[in-house]
């Protein structure tokens, strides 16, 4: 048997008259579990009410309650958007103190799926741990700290390539070193003359990881072509290509740099 929104809202607000409930605890679920987005991406916090069901001439209940409205706030200043409250859609978890299997409970279920305690949050560009915060004031005067509920989420790079490559061009009349840093490159003179900025193109940026190997191949120019330092934490994720250029005047460099991570 169905029962209109309308039937529903209203019966719910009948039994809400003649029930008291008190929110004793507040849990958030973030969905999709773990709470983990990358930058701009969403997730769904719903709000889990806990307490107690006290009626006259019956027993105290305690479990889940079935509330409406998600006050929920981003802790951290810059750390994301949240939407207006809207009803769960995804599979309830259930667990409430009032669930039964008689007619009544299958009402109260109807009025729950109406029930915003939902919302969607959106990650910032920035990574880092965000909070999110749910406090709970109709209960208690002044609310005690059993009614803040809390759910941390992490924002996260997007999947880092495993492997790709640079391609290097530089003009080296002398001894250079060309760094390659994230999605860049520069040139350091040993000996010899200044040397241009090197032109670089890059399939992804460098990954700021250790263990990578990586392989050189000189594809123009007449001196020798090196790696002589990887990436690592203390040169800050920095491959360093030396060039030796035996014969006086400047030469056209093409070096190609492969890079695979373990």
């Amino acid at each position: 048997m169905l029962f209109p929104k309308s039937l529903a809202v209203a019966l719910g607000a009948a039994c809400a008259l003649q029930a008291a409930e008190t929110v004793e605890s507040i849990k958030l679920r973030v969905s999709p579990e773990p709470a983990r987005v990358r930058p701009f991406e969403m997730a769904v916090i719903q709000t889990l009410f806990y307490g107690t069901i006290t009626q006259k001439d019956k027993e105290p209940k305690q479990g889940r309650l079935r509330k409406d409205g998600a006050k929920l706030r981003v802790v951290e200043s810059g750390g994301g958007w949240l939407s207006k409250p809207f009803a769960f859609q995804g599979r309830d978890s259930g667990g409430f103190a009032d669930g039964d299997s008689s007619m009544l409970g299958r009402i109260l279920d109807n009025v729950m799926a109406f029930a915003k305690d939902s919302v969607l949050y959106t990650a910032p560009e920035a990574m880092g741990r965000y909070t999110i915060e749910e406090r709970e004031v109709a209960s208690a005067r002044p609310p005690s700290p059993s009614g803040v509920g809390t759910a941390p989420l992490v924002t996260q790079p997007a999947a880092v390539p495993r492997e790709g490559f640079v391609e290097i061009e530089a003009r080296v009349d002398g001894s250079a070193v060309i760094v390659i840093q994230r999605d860049s490159a520069r040139a350091e003179v040993i000996s010899g003359q200044s040397v241009p900025a090197p032109l670089a193109a890059f399939s992804s940026p460098l990954p700021e990881a250790v263990g990578a190997q990586m392989n050189v191949e000189k594809r123009r120019g007449r001196g020798s072509v090196a790696l002589i330092e990887k990436p690592s934490e203390s040169n800050g994720y920095a491959a360093k290509i030396r060039i030796d250029d035996p014969r006086g005047g400047a030469d056209a460099y093409q070096v190609r740099v492969n890079w695979k991570l373990p």
